[in-house]
């Protein structure tokens, strides 16, 4: 007999917010192309916010929705790192929909 586990597509959300605080302060030195003390006061705020309005008006489940930021009180594990966030999307089965949404600062590298 084998048994087979049904994936159901569900919709998901990736939310994350880096506002560079902490790095700053862990680091004390320059991130890649950037000063110390550039600081993004609203990324989290943002994440939070995008966060209520996917569950208030599009219907996502909270257990849904992964929220990632460089903050203290977040655990390692939803620190927005590289591995984590692949990690999230490798969860993804076939027929999910992802919402993806980023606050932080962007660079494009060659």
């Amino acid at each position: 007999m084998s048994i087979t586990l049904e994936m159901t597509p569900k919709k998901k959300a990736l939310l994350i917010g880096i506002s560079y605080k902490e790095l700053n302060r862990k680091y004390k030195e320059k991130p890649v192309g950037r000063e110390p003390g550039e600081i993004l006061h609203e990324a989290h705020k943002n994440a939070r916010h995008v966060k209520k309005l996917l569950i208030a008006t599009l219907g996502f489940l909270e257990e849904n929705i992964v929220m990632m930021c460089d903050k203290s009180s977040f655990t390692d594990d939803l620190m927005p790192t590289q591995a984590n966030i692949r990690r999230e999307i490798a969860r993804l089965v076939e027929g999910d929909y992802l919402f993806f949404s980023y606050s932080g600062h962007g660079e494009q590298r060659d």
